[in-house]
């Protein structure tokens, strides 16, 4: 949600400030929006006294699996976030068992 709706800001503030605000100023504006808009809109915690949620029977089971790059990501086989520097592959659990899958990202840090 963040890599999308993070491009689309970052775009709108280019557009608007254009060089008046740094690629970095922008980051830091995009991500305290991002997360103030996502702790206000959090859904509300299930009551236990309701017990555990009905199963619906057999299904897919979605699986998410993130990485944080420490470096510029250069390319890689999932989706990647620019604004958090983080890799994203989703799938469902009969995609691994099909075949052996390869998740991949391509990192460049800097050499210090």
């Amino acid at each position: 949600m963040t890599q999308r709706i993070g491009a689309v800001m970052m775009k709108a503030l280019e557009d608007q400030f254009g060089d008046k605000m740094q690629v970095s100023e922008r980051r830091e504006v995009v991500r305290k929006l991002i997360a103030t808009g996502f702790s206000s809109s959090k859904p509300s915690q299930p009551d236990p006294a309701n017990g555990p949620p009905a199963s619906k029977g057999p299904g897919l089971t979605p699986l998410m699996f993130i990485v944080k790059s420490p470096g510029r990501i250069v390319s890689s086989n999932g989706e990647v976030d620019d604004l958090t520097g983080e890799v994203y592959w989703a799938l469902f659990s009969d995609a691994a068992s099909m075949k052996d899958l390869v998740l991949t990202a391509i990192v460049e840090t800097e050499g210090k």
